[in-house]
């Protein structure tokens, strides 16, 4: 069935082996034809930004799949800096359903898409989703980020001591937060966090 070919070769947005339907095309006023025919970092805008529900949650749940089409450069120079001005960034909460699937989705293109090195960039939208109300939101993004920062070396150019800063900067403000929730999430991510400090930090001394 269509459920087998998530990685079949990609010709157009739809990865999936799925054909856009009717209902979404009428979400984002577009005709099915022009559907098929946008290029799926597009496609993917498009249907976050829709009223529709329906229509940002299949979005999302196709993140992965979005990233393979982009491939690692198209993910790290548009796809990422999309999701970190849209939901990093933004102060207002997403539905939690949407944020769920995306901390869920960011675990998928690390290392496979993204090397490990280059993925400093997903950290400001992990520790976003760590901040985050609804438990379940930020028990996914605690065990992606805990499965991306042992994968942050080797390898990586690093300026300055990051990604350790980096790391300490994000725990200490999720640790001081003014939600108790932020701060479960902190205690989440310490261990991984100190555990790659201690391989990697004392190297070279």
């Amino acid at each position: 069935g269509s459920e087998q070919q998530q990685h079949a070769p990609i010709a157009g947005p739809l990865a999936s082996g799925t054909t856009p339907s009717l209902t979404l095309a009428r979400s984002l006023n577009c005709e099915p034809d022009a559907l098929m025919s946008m290029p799926p970092f597009d496609l993917f805008v498009a249907q976050l930004s829709s009223d529709s529900t329906e229509a940002r949650v299949d979005a999302m749940k196709k993140l992965a799949i979005v990233g393979e089409a982009m491939g690692p450069e198209g993910t790290l120079t548009k796809l990422i800096p999309y999701l970190t001005e849209n939901i990093a960034n933004n102060e207002k909460d997403d539905d939690d359903e949407i944020l769920l699937i995306l901390a869920g989705q960011l675990a998928l293109l690390v290392p496979g898409l993204i090397p490990g090195h280059a993925a400093v960039p997903l950290l400001p939208i992990l520790e976003r989703l760590c901040s985050i109300e609804e438990t379940v939101v930020r028990d996914k993004a605690v065990e992606t980020m805990n499965k991306v920062v042992p994968l942050l070396m080797p390898g990586g150019n690093y300026d300055d001591g990051a990604p350790f800063g980096l790391l300490l900067a994000t725990s200490k403000r999720l640790a001081g937060a003014d939600w108790f929730t932020a701060k479960v999430s902190a205690a989440g991510i310490l261990p991984a966090t100190y555990a790659f400090w201690q391989a990697h930090a004392t190297k070279g001394d």
